[in-house]
């Protein structure tokens, strides 16, 4: 469980009649004590935004979360690429469409001086989570998250965290998404099922595992969506422990 003061953010719906009604709770999935999530929301259509600005040390983060018609899902986690701690990043924020802005009041200077800083994010939404991924070692969940610029010659960076340092793993590509259940819990979340890179998570340990991985799209690529998993070995658990699936939504500028 996240713990005292993780945070949580409660949706509410008008009803015909006037009346307003809770329809979801939301919390971050990478949740710990005293992150403090849900200090600062906003919201745009079928997006929101929640800040969470007490996170990691209070280096902080903002997470998104997109109703596709099923209801809310947890589609990104923003962060500062140059984050400390004591930033505070996602005290205040706003997002208008796919634009989005995120302040860090106790961003500091080359003198180390906390004067403050925004952060401006475009294509947000151009990442979406797909089911989730099953436990490892000490009971981890192995996330997937990318962040980047998801268009034609745009760099995104693909992120595990939560694994099992050390493990030996491999990460899979697909073109659209799919559920197919395996016999030890996991779920294939992506389709086709190929492997494009394998290698050895940082880290050590249960939960410390992870890696980072930088890609560039071809600056021909044509509009659509490419989806990603990982898989790893886990002698903790029978047979293998996978990531969430991951689509990137490519979109023409």
């Amino acid at each position: 469980a996240p713990g005292q003061n993780s945070g949580a953010a409660y949706v509410f719906e008008r009803q015909g009649n006037g009346t307003w009604i809770e329809t979801a709770k939301l919390t971050a999935p990478d949740g710990a004590p005293n992150d403090l999530f849900g200090a600062s929301v906003a919201v745009w259509g079928s997006r929101i935004l929640v800040g969470a600005w007490a996170h990691q040390g209070n280096t902080g983060a903002a997470y998104l979360f997109e109703d596709h018609g099923s209801g809310w899902e947890f589609t990104e986690k923003l962060q500062a690429s140059d984050g400390a701690n004591g930033d505070n990043f996602g005290h205040a924020l706003d997002i208008q469409d796919d634009e989005v802005i995120i302040g860090a009041r106790g961003s500091k200077d080359e003198l180390n001086s906390p004067i403050g800083a925004a952060y401006v994010y475009s294509n947000v939404g151009a990442f979406r989570r797909l089911g989730s991924g099953c436990p490892g070692s000490g009971g981890f969940v192995p996330s997937l998250s990318m962040t980047g610029c998801a268009a034609p010659g745009g760099e995104v960076t693909l992120t595990l965290e939560d694994g099992l340092g050390g493990a030996f793993s491999a990460l899979f590509l697909g073109l659209t998404e799919d559920s197919v259940p395996l016999p030890t819990g996991c779920s294939v979340n992506i389709n086709p099922f190929l492997m494009i890179a394998a290698f050895n998570l940082g880290g050590s340990g249960a939960g410390d595992g992870g890696f980072e991985l930088p890609l560039l799209l071809p600056p021909d690529i044509l509009e659509g969506t490419l989806t990603f998993q990982t898989f790893s070995q886990d002698p903790g658990v029978p047979g293998l422990t996978a990531s969430n699936g991951l689509e990137l939504e490519i979109s023409l500028p």
